[in-house]
């Protein structure tokens, strides 16, 4: 009803946000037949950019790692559920987030699609994610969808999580079969720390390698270490410290997606570490009955002395040690700042001193223990220049023997000769933190006069 018969006319498409303007090539007049006007509209596309990120919180030791690869990432039309574009990216990104731009020629402006992204080459160095997202323009219009089109690009965050898996540390007995000690059982309470030991941070990051990341105990040979911070891709150290029961040892551990048992492929990654238990060297001493009768009558005379004697030391967290003029050497000094404990103190080295006195042969092991602790007190960490759960072993020995040291000067004050006393230190042994004087049954270089048997005695172990 709107054209006239007879009239000539032109068929155009104004421009929209989703798709592109048209104008006829052609006049077609009306003149009573019917007629069809075919329009090749061109729809509209956008620039769209996926910007991945992990989801590791910022001040996480793992916020400076780069964006773990290889990644897949396909884009699916959401209707019609065909991959539009699938994208595999090999090479490992040098920053903490990665810009990926689609091909703008199939995202279509009012569309909806879907980003499916996963592990490639059989690695799956990140969990699965899925994103729906429609392609839009900021506002309608031409002159909108204009700017648009000049490179104004949709982004898509998309967040994503690091794939992780647990780790079982196996303590293995490094001796061969043939060995008598072959068969002798890994000691309990072994500490098993795992440090990142991966590639350079990423741009602007932090450096991370050789963090501490996780640490626990093994029991029967073994710890589970808990999937948390063990990331796919990622290479670890496993460190064992040196204790009184095992030397110190190391094995790097490479942490895959899967890994094969005899029962097939587990999410659970299993590295052997060889630990050598401690050895020491042993002094043996052949000595008369007199000597020995000596040691003894000592040893029970200090026993029965200490009884009712101690040494008292403030703790180095407590507020007696934070308003001493000495600050946190006063958790390792003689004079304690309560009058009445400080008398007992020299009282009580004064009474283990007489008893040395008496035995100028009998050498004393001055022995400083401390309570077992998962961390140091934060002061006396900072005055080693160590860190409190990490090193608290370390900082427990040294309180320790800064204890058992400033009894010995103490001893020497009173008479006994430095070279009758040894000083030994005990960290973390669970029991209450004290110091122990210990009279032995041997001295160094002892000869004939203090007791010893003559040379050449043959003797069997």
């Amino acid at each position: 009803g709107t054209l006239s018969y007879g009239g000539s006319y032109v068929v155009q498409v104004p421009d929209a946000p989703a798709y592109h303007g048209f104008k006829a090539s052609r006049l077609f007049r009306i003149d009573g037949a019917e007629h069809s006007v075919d329009l090749p509209i061109r729809r509209r596309t956008a620039a769209v950019n996926v910007l991945l990120r992990t989801d590791v919180p910022v001040g996480h030791w793992a916020a400076g790692l780069p964006f773990p690869s290889p990644f897949r990432l396909v884009v699916r039309h959401k209707g019609l559920g065909i991959a539009v574009q699938d994208y595999v990216h090999k090479e490992k990104p040098s920053a903490s987030e990665w810009k990926l731009a689609l091909h703008q020629d199939e995202l279509f402006v009012g569309e909806t699609y879907a980003i499916q992204l996963e592990g490639a080459e059989g690695v799956a160095t990140l969990e699965p994610v899925t994103h729906s997202f429609i392609v839009s323009i900021p506002a309608a219009g031409a002159a909108a969808a204009a700017e648009f089109g000049l490179g104004r690009a949709l982004e898509i965050p998309l967040l994503v999580r690091r794939a992780t898996r647990p780790v079982t540390v196996r303590l293995v007995n490094p001796f061969p079969l043939t060995h008598w000690a072959a068969c002798l059982p890994i000691p309990n309470g072994v500490p098993v720390s795992l440090l990142h030991r991966g590639g350079a941070p990423a741009a602007g990051g932090t450096a991370v390698a050789g963090r501490e990341v996780v640490r626990g105990v093994a029991y029967d040979g073994a710890v589970r270490v808990p999937a948390a911070d063990l990331f796919v891709g990622e290479t670890y150290e496993v460190a064992i410290p040196e204790t009184a029961l095992n030397d110190a040892a190391h094995a790097p551990v490479f942490i895959k997606d899967t890994a094969m048992t005899p029962s097939g492929p587990s999410g659970e990654c299993v590295v052997d570490v060889g630990v050598v238990r401690a050895a020491r060297p042993v002094d043996l001493y052949l000595l008369g009955d007199n000597r020995r009768r000596q040691a003894e009558a000592a040893r029970r005379e200090v026993l029965k002395f200490l009884e009712d004697h101690d040494v008292f030391f403030p703790g180095a967290a407590e507020q007696v040690t934070n308003e001493s003029r000495l600050g946190v050497a006063q958790a390792w000094s003689i004079n304690h700042p309560d009058e009445a404990k400080r008398k007992a103190n020299w009282a009580t080295i004064e009474g283990i001193a007489k008893i040395l006195r008496r035995y100028p042969d009998i050498p004393c092991e001055v022995l400083g223990t401390t309570t077992a602790a998962k961390a140091a007190p934060a002061k006396l960490a900072d005055y080693f220049g160590l860190e409190r759960e990490r090193d608290v072993r370390d900082i427990m020995e040294r309180l320790a023997r800064s204890r058992a040291e400033a009894c010995q000067e103490a001893l020497v004050e009173r008479g006994v000769p430095l070279d009758q006393l040894s000083v030994r230190a005990e960290p973390l042994t669970g029991e209450t933190s004290k110091v122990d004087f210990v009279p032995l049954f041997a001295v160094e270089g002892a000869g004939d006069e203090a007791g010893g048997l003559p040379g050449g005695m043959p003797f069997r172990l």
